[in-house]
């Protein structure tokens, strides 16, 4: 879940809650909040604004979207593992290998959901 708390000064602090914890990533000096959350493997992904500055964190390290002299927001993020096929060419291995070592899915996982057989189409 993400979101934000105001502290004991009425300031918002970026916050992310895994199970049951805050996990905070502003220090409460300036107003930032959350809008959203993406989980891929092991890498946290959130967005919101510091101040009126849109930005994302990767891992709770901060990254500014736009400058200073506009309001501007980030509401929404997702991942995309396009990657994972580059990888996979790229090492001259199998998508699953990649995706598994990535910490993407578990060998189960990826043989439940992933079904070549239903992502074409007739010819």
């Amino acid at each position: 879940m993400a979101g934000y708390e105001y502290s004991d000064a009425g300031i918002a602090i970026a916050k992310y809650w895994k199970n049951g914890q805050a996990v905070s990533l502003t220090d409460g000096t300036t107003h930032a909040v959350e809008t959203s959350i993406f989980v891929s493997g092991n890498d946290v992904y959130v967005c919101g604004r510091i101040d009126g500055n849109a930005v994302y964190w990767k891992n709770g390290n901060p990254v500014n979207l736009s400058d200073v002299t506009k309001y501007a927001r980030a509401t929404s993020i997702a991942v995309s593992a396009a990657g994972v096929g580059q990888q996979a060419l790229k090492q001259g291995t199998t998508l699953k290998e990649v995706a598994v070592k990535l910490g993407y899915v578990t060998p189960e996982q990826f043989e439940e959901w992933v079904k070549p057989e239903n992502m074409v189409g007739k010819i």
